[in-house]
């Protein structure tokens, strides 16, 4: 992956804390600073992906269609194509 050097402006009690855990965790400022983006945009993602399921699965005609869908199944009932 490719890097680029960038400026960001932090407090300097921050800027302290996040070197003190960088020597700690045996990786540098840039390092640390690197996987706690990484980190946070991942875990924003994953909600995300979580908040657009559930709008999904409180769709009422959605969740008829799955009802319906289910029942074809159990019942042994064409589904598409294919029989079940």
């Amino acid at each position: 992956m490719s890097t680029r050097r960038i400026a960001v402006s932090l407090p300097q009690d921050l800027l302290d804390e996040a070197d003190r855990l960088a020597s700690r965790l045996g990786t540098s400022r840039s390092g640390l600073i690197s996987e706690l983006l990484a980190r946070a945009t991942r875990e924003a993602r994953g909600r995300e992906i979580s908040e657009a399921w559930e709008r999904v699965a409180r769709d009422p005609d959605l969740q008829r269609e799955q009802v319906d869908m289910s029942r074809e199944v159990y019942q042994g009932e064409s589904f598409g194509d294919d029989k079940w």
